[in-house]
Formats: C-alpha cells, structure tokens, sequence
C-alpha cells in the first residue's frame, strides 16, 4: 500500500491557490481577456479541498476509496499547475515583451496569438474547475471534514541535533572488532579484512564509524580512508575516494591504472585502515583493488559493512561478524534518549510503560528506535504515545518501509512532512548541503511564511527539526556541515512522494519507467558513470522546472530539444567531460539560471546557436573554462538581465564581455589558480555592488586591500570578499 504524500498535495493546493490570488495573476482578469468569475470559483474551490486534506490523510490508512481520492486529486492538481503556469509564463513574456523599446512586427503577432490563447484558456478553465468541483461534492460522500487539524509545530528551542555518537547494546561488538583491528598476524592475503554483516537499518554503518574514530584505534594506524560504496561498485570512483584520503588532495584523474598505480605507491610500507560502507555483490572489482592494497604494511585492515552474506563469505578474512538486532531494553533505552533527551529527567513512569511496547515493535532496529524517540519527543503526552502505540500503520502490508519509519513520517508537523518528501529526488548516499536543499524547498513553496522571519530561516529550522528526528543525519565522513539520508529513510521519502519525484537511476530505462513523468518539475541526475546518453526523442516532462546533470563522466548529449521545456527555469551541467552536443536548437527562453562548467569542448558555432543573449530572464549564471567563458565574451553573448554572475576554472579575463551587464550586482571569480587580471575599472558595470573572489592566488596578492598594485581599480565596490572574507 503506497500512501499518498497529502503533504506535498496540500504543498501544491497551497502554491496554487497563491498563484491564482497574485497580482500578475489578476491583473490578467481585469483586462477582461480572461473570466473573473472562474477565477473566484477556482479559488474558493481549491480552499475548500485545501481544508479536508488533514482529514483525508487520516482516513486514507484505511478506507482504500479516500486514497484513490487522493490519488485522482493529485493528478488533477498537477494539471491545474501546469495550465496556470502557461498562463502566467505567456502573460510575462507579454509584459517583456510590451515593455521593450521596439514595437516589431514579432511582439505585434505574439499579442494576436496571445489573445486567441486567453480565448481557449476560458474554457479550459471552466473545465478544470467543473472537475475539481467534483472532487467538492466527493468529499461529503466520503464523510471528509474541514477543520481537521494536522500535526502542529511553532519551531520550539528544541533545535539542537540529538547526539548520535553513542549506542546501546554495541559493547561486545565494539571489543571483539577492536581486538580483530590491533591484531598484527599476518595472513594469507597480507591485509586482514573484517565484514560486518546484518540487514538495513541495524546499525552497521554506525559501528564502523565508532572503530574507525576510536583513539586506540586510530593510534594503531598510520592512514585511514573511508569509502562508501553503494550497489554501484565503481572501482574508479572508490580508488579515487581513497586515495584523496590518503594524500589529503583533491584527485580529478579518471584513468584507473594511474589512480592505482598512484595509491599503490601511497600505502608501500605503511599501516592503513580502510571503511568500505554498503558493498554489494562486487567480487570482481574488488580483486582488482585488492592487489593494490597489498602494498600495505602487515597489520593493515579493511572494514566492509554489507547487507550480503554471500559478499562476506568470498572476503573476509577474520571471522564474519553477524549484528543482531538490538534487545527490547537497549531499543527503549535508545528510544528514551531521544524522547526524553540525555538526562531523561522528565521520564514518566506511564510514558515508560507505553514506550517500552513501541520499542518492542521497532524489532530491534537502531534506526527506527532513533526516528520514532525524534517523534516522541515532543509529543509528551499519554494519550499521543498510546495513539502511536495504537496506530493502523504497524499492519499495513507495505513490505517498501519499515511501520516504524512511516509512522515517524505520518505525525510530522505538514510544512516538515513537504520538505521530507522532496529530498526523495537525492540519490541514496547523497551528501546534503543544508543551504542548497532549504533553496530548493523554498523554490518549490514548501516553506511556509512567519511573521519577523526570513524564508532562509524559517527553512533552516524545518531541516534542523528533520536533523533532530533522525530522518535527516550529519555526515561523519566528509565536511563538517553536511548532511545525508540513511537508505531506509531515504525509501521512505521515495515511498511517500509518489509520482511526485522521480529519480533517474536506470541509464537505459524502458517507457514504462517514463510514461507518468508528464507532471515532473525537477529531474536530478548524478554520478552515473554508465550513462551515455538519453532515450531518443528527448524526455516526456514537458512541465519541467528544474534539470540538473551532474558528474556523468560518458555522457555524450543531453535530451534532444531541450529548447522546448518552455517551462525550464533552472539548468545546471556539469563534470561532464565527453559532452559532444548541447542546446543545438538553443536554450529555453525561460530560464533563470544557467549553470555550465567543466563540460567538454565546445565550438563557436554551438555556443553561439545556445541563444544566451536573447535570455531577458536569465538572472544567474555559472560558467567554467577558458574556452568557454572567451567565447561568451568575444560575442557578447551574456543577457543584460544576469543579476549574478560566477566565473570559474579561467586564465584570462576579457572584461569587454561583462561592461554591458547593466544589471550586474554580483560578480565572483572562483579557482582560476593562473588568473592575473581582472578587467579595467572602466570595463566594470557600474551597477556592480558586490566582488568575490576565492581560491584565486594571483589576484588575491595584487587585489588584497592593504598594499596590493591593483586595489584601486576594484575599491570603489561597495562590498569586496576575498576567501569569504568581507575586505570592505
């Protein structure tokens, strides 16, 4: 049974219903081109559906016809988005267009044709009104109420993360593993290896973890590394993980034989523990790394957590160590500490009664324990822990995810459930940046207005809150504030979108897994070192808003088309190395940001067919490379409406390219090691206001504020950043 994520339909009423009462929106009505008297009905429609939803969600536990509901409902929602979203993309481009300085015989015709377009769009208002109106009248069959609250959250002081580091019923794990890694006998194999083994969500993760920062254990070895494999095996990227461990660089080779050949030098002589997390069935590729690690000291180790046994069997080398599922008493003792908090001194003897029996249903689970104690914890109240206790939810036959996981989904406050839901897009083992994902709610109208706050701050409380509950956890592998998504929740999250995100994992998927794509708003693709191209004849998702293709080493071309998505207000490519064609027909008028960096080479020719300078809505934009970025330049092909502009990865500067940008505000240099030279003062925009430059050697000696040759021609910026660091 897949429930139907009310909270990103109630999201998308929401945005809806504020498109329909904007502005823009009635302004559209006054001109008399559109019917006013449907756009009351529609909205007085859409907040009537609105209020039942909370109702809806309770109810569709159980009674199948209000799931369907549900279901026809959303699919009627994403087609009123779509229409008003036409609408509002041609009555913008209609005031662009009406507000520029020539009057042409283009913007003549585009006012006839948008005249006959407002005439079909009446009626196709009227009918998606008489269809939600149905949904109105539906809604009594079926007994759903207004007024039915959902699960509330004011965003209280409980913001601070639950700390993680320590567990409960480990101890005898801890020493025995402990014993096997001080352990110096040689083997057969010169590099010991130790397998932990045990099913998703036990906590295999997280006891390597523990080994691999503990003291003694870090003074026994000279190198440490941690890879994460997932259940694509990639012995390039995994060589490349640990070596830049090793050698505390970046690496941006892709050829194995010289990652291995440089790794292999790395270890000759010396002690090294190295974490591969979550390896899947990959005996092959892992001889192949084997060898290498051979050319470590005796005494060196190898920790793989996997879910296989049959991967254990063909690798180990101490014997293979099976985690059991946790007691009843450490799951309540886990569950309490995030309930109740370190001290527990706020434990009540009949909560304790009741959350003892919850614990005995996580089935031993560590991760569900944690997600359930982050949901009780501010639900201190008898009668809400019986309600858990009690819920429907632990029989439903849902074999995807675990009773536990939904529950900790189901009682989320809506704002936090929408924001949960989304972040199905990132693959598993994704590292989450805080700042990057809370952008992307707001993009979408996830997050919800207070008075006296910022959106950017009423967000982050939503991600904290998620971090507090365990569905959201710090990364302990990489930087210090990223996050990631454990695979079990990270399939709750898949499992409670629905249609509503779509991940591409598949590099040669059938049409099955792309016929309901027609409602997607954002499709993310990444690190897919087997994908080479797209299905022929482009993608079927002609409402989508967002498209983002990252680090595909043997990707050759992008979907055919691309031009069409007339809704596409965001495209971001980049490490795309063999990328041959791009954007031959040019780029969608629509977008706002652009984003193109470290993506093969590219001709004059096809940079010039992208169109770049006729993109009056492109506000931000993102470009890598010499060749690049020259070419933008020389032709003068950057849109006077760009807003923000981020230069990487270049030697040289032509600063011709930028003194038209009469709207530039932001402008930032990045990485450009062998720049020496910014443009002159006089080639600067008068409009820009702020200058960031980073990890830029050169220019940060000759810009610097005290002493630098070529300060005065950047101090009469109102804001300069050098390394982040605000210079004036």
């Amino acid at each position: 049974m897949a429930l139907v994520g009310e909270a990103l339909l109630s999201a998308s009423v929401h945005v809806l219903v504020e498109k329909v009462v904007s502005p823009e929106f009635k302004d559209l009505f006054c001109s008399k081109e559109l019917d006013p008297l449907i756009l009351n009905k529609l909205k007085t429609t859409l907040l009537t559906l609105h209020a039942v939803l909370n109702d809806a969600e309770e109810k569709q536990i159980m009674n199948p016809a209000v799931q369907e509901w549900l279901q026809e409902l959303r699919d009627v929602i994403y087609d009123a988005d779509n229409l008003l979203d036409e609408i509002n993309t041609r009555a913008l481009r209609r005031k662009v267009e009406a507000e520029s300085q020539t009057f042409s015989y283009h913007l003549r015709n585009f006012l006839s044709t948008f005249k006959q377009f407002c005439k079909g769009v009446n009626s196709e208002l009227e009918i998606l009104f008489q269809r939600l109106d149905q949904f109105v009248k539906e809604k009594d069959i079926l007994g759903l109420k207004e007024g039915v609250s959902g699960n509330l959250w004011i965003g209280k002081t409980t913001t601070s993360v639950v700390d993680q580091s320590t567990i409960y019923g480990r101890d005898g794990d801890i020493e025995k593993l402990k014993k096997y890694l001080q352990s110096d006998d040689a083997c057969n194999d010169h590099v010991g290896v130790i397998t932990i083994v045990g099913m998703g969500g036990l906590g295999k993760t997280t006891l390597a973890q523990l080994l691999y920062n503990d003291r003694e254990v870090k003074k026994h070895f000279n190198l440490k590394a941690w890879a994460c494999i997932t259940k694509e095996f990639d012995v390039v990227r995994v060589t490349r993980t640990l070596l830049e461990s090793v050698n505390s660089k970046p690496i941006v080779a892709n050829n194995l034989d010289a990652l291995q050949v440089e790794l292999q030098q790395s270890l000759y002589g010396r002690k090294f523990l190295f974490v591969l997390d979550d390896l899947w069935d990959t005996y092959n590729d892992w001889n192949r790394l084997k060898a290498i690690l051979k050319a470590g000291d005796v005494g060196s180790k190898v920790i793989i957590t996997t879910r296989q046994e049959n991967v254990a069997l063909a690798m180990h080398t101490f014997p293979i160590h099976n985690l059991m599922p946790l007691s009843h008493q450490d799951c309540w003792d886990l569950l309490a500490k995030h309930a109740f908090g370190a001290n527990q001194s706020n434990k009540d003897p009949k909560l304790e009664k009741i959350g003892r029996e919850i614990a005995a249903k996580c089935d031993g689970l560590p991760l569900a324990a944690e997600a359930l104690g982050g949901l009780l914890r501010i639900k201190l109240s008898e009668k809400d822990w019986n309600k858990i206790l009690k819920s429907n939810i632990w029989d439903l036959p849902n074999n995807k995810v675990l009773p536990p996981l939904l529950l900790s989904y189901h009682y989320l406050p809506v704002p936090l459930k929408g924001c949960f839901a989304f972040c199905s897009i990132f693959p598993k083992n994704y590292e989450l940046d805080k700042e990057t994902v809370v952008k992307l709610w707001m993009a979408e109208g996830l997050i919800q207005f207070k008075r006296n706050q910022s959106l950017e701050e009423t967000g982050d409380e939503y991600f904290d809150e998620l971090v507090s509950r365990s569905l959201i956890q710090k990364s302990t592998r990489f930087y210090q504030y990223m996050f990631k998504m454990h695979d079990l929740i990270n399939d709750l999250a898949t499992v409670v979108s629905g249609k509503y995100c779509f991940r591409y994992e598949d590099p040669k998927p059938n049409n099955n897994s792309t016929q309901h794509l027609s409602h997607l708003k954002i499709f993310h693709v990444t690190n897919c070192p087997r994908l080479d191209s797209f299905p022929l004849g482009g993608l079927p998702t002609p409402n989508l808003e967002k498209f983002y293709v990252h680090t595909c080493e043997n990707l050759k071309c992008l979907p055919e088309w691309i031009n069409t998505f007339t809704g596409l207000q965001e495209l971001s490519v980049y490490q795309l190395p063999c990328l041959e064609s791009f954007a031959e027909q040019g780029l969608p008028f629509n977008l706002r940001k652009l984003e193109i960096i470290d993506c093969g080479a590219f001709s004059m020719t096809s940079i010039t067919q992208w169109g770049t300078q006729w993109l009056t809505f492109l506000l931000e934009l993102t470009v890598g490379g010499d060749d690049l970025v020259d070419a933008l330049m020389k032709k003068l092909l950057l849109p006077t409406s760009l807003v923000s502009l981020c230069i990487k990865d270049i030697s040289f500067l032509n600063g011709e390219g930028i003194q038209h940008l009469t709207s530039l505000e932001n402008l930032q240099i990045v990485n450009c090691l062998n720049l020496k030279m910014l443009p002159e003062k006089e080639l600067l925009p008068l409009s820009l206001s702020v200058l960031s430059i980073s990890e830029c050697p050169l220019l940060q000696d000759t810009y610097q504020r005290n002493g630098g040759i070529h300060w005065p021609k950047i101090s009469h910026i109102p804001c300069i950043k050098i390394n982040k660091e605000v210079i004036i």
